[in-house]
């Protein structure tokens, strides 16, 4: 993958302008991964300032992620965050593990579904305590549960398509430029490097 690291400096207009028109000069387009909805504005209007032309997305992570999903023809739609907390309220509910339903529980476990479901559910589980343990096979569960209603969480969907040869072969042609790399979630870094 074709992918440059730029540092955020809130001085510049936008940050990685060079990089982009490089991108811009070697491959025709180049996408900007940023990483909040508002920095997102901020760097298309900052962009349109300085006269750079057209053919560079300004995308989320999870933006990002979601048009990987369709192009690998996974065949199932990224969750959202409200999905997610409906899911997670059902399991408990139903009791599909021991950890008590309550909204403060539900919050926190939608919120680790969507940062890292696919690692939990496969984590080693040698040395955790026994809520640990719960909540690690709470995420097999949630997960299956996502596959059921033909969803797919970012972590799994990122883990699809690193082991996936050919969907890695795409990601190589693809220009990246991200920018402020420290505040991007676990599942793009895997993504950007494989």
């Amino acid at each position: 993958m074709s992918v440059r690291f730029v540092s955020y400096d809130p001085a510049l207009v936008v940050p990685g302008t060079d990089e982009i028109r490089d991108m811009l000069d070697r491959f025709g387009r180049a996408t900007v991964v940023v990483p909040s909805v508002a920095e997102r504005t901020r760097v298309r209007e900052g962009l349109a300032r300085v006269g750079v032309p057209l053919g560079v997305d300004v995308l989320t992570p999870a933006s990002l992620v979601e048009s990987y999903i369709s192009y690998a023809g996974i065949g199932r739609k990224l969750a959202d965050a409200v999905e997610r907390r409906l899911i997670v309220a059902r399991l408990l509910e139903q009791d599909a593990c021991p950890l008590t339903y309550n909204p403060g529980t539900v919050r926190v476990l939608a919120r680790a579904a969507g940062a890292t479901s696919a690692t939990l559910a496969v984590a080693e589980r040698d040395g955790l305590t026994e809520v640990e343990r719960d909540i690690c096979a709470f995420m097999s569960v949630y997960l299956d549960a996502c596959k059921c209603e033909g969803l797919i969480d970012l972590p799994e969907a990122t883990a699809l398509m690193v082991e996936d040869d050919s969907f890695r072969q795409v990601l190589a042609r693809h220009p990246l430029v991200l920018l402020d790399i420290a505040s991007y979630p676990d599942y793009l870094v895997r993504l950007v490097a494989a």
